[in-house]
């Protein structure tokens, strides 16, 4: 896969173009206008946050809200849902293949987004707080990935 600087605000805003007009008028908010760029495959990427995206929506009873903070380890993106919380026991297996809960599709989208994020060295992972549920991505602003031509991902413009 080819790495370039991919920007987060355009793959958030295709997200949110994609998924608003919902039938159930799920209200989605994201980030505007951050300028951040992280190394990676933008195609896969997109796929990563179009799954979150559409998981979130599915379980979301007013609305999704993504995210953004810089920290030391890199972007960290939350998205997170007012839904019910997630069973201990289902939240430990969440990523896995053909893991699906009575309301899924094929148990592929999570563990599809979890082999894309460790594939850009990142990591990913899901929680319940008081109000819902929330999906983490950290995806490192530095990346030891090849560019075409042997430019590392740390030389991007």
């Amino acid at each position: 896969s080819e790495f370039t600087a991919v920007s987060l605000d355009e793959l958030l805003e295709n997200c949110r173009k994609r998924f608003t007009g919902n039938e159930r008028g799920i209200r989605i908010t994201v980030p505007e206008h951050t300028g951040l760029r992280v190394p990676g495959n933008a195609e896969s990427l997109q796929t990563v946050f179009d799954n979150l995206l559409e998981n979130d929506l599915r379980y979301a009873r007013s609305y999704v809200r993504v995210t953004i903070a810089e920290e030391k380890q890199g972007l960290h993106l939350t998205f997170e849902n007012d839904g019910d919380p997630i069973e201990p026991k289902v939240l430990d297996r969440l990523f896995e293949k053909f893991n699906k809960s009575t309301d899924g599709n094929f148990g592929l989208g999570l563990f599809i987004a979890k082999k894309i994020v460790l594939f850009h060295k990142g990591e990913i992972w899901a929680d319940n707080f008081e109000d819902g549920v929330r999906f983490h991505v950290v995806l490192r602003q530095n990346s030891p990935r090849l560019e075409p031509g042997g430019r590392t991902a740390r030389e991007l413009p």
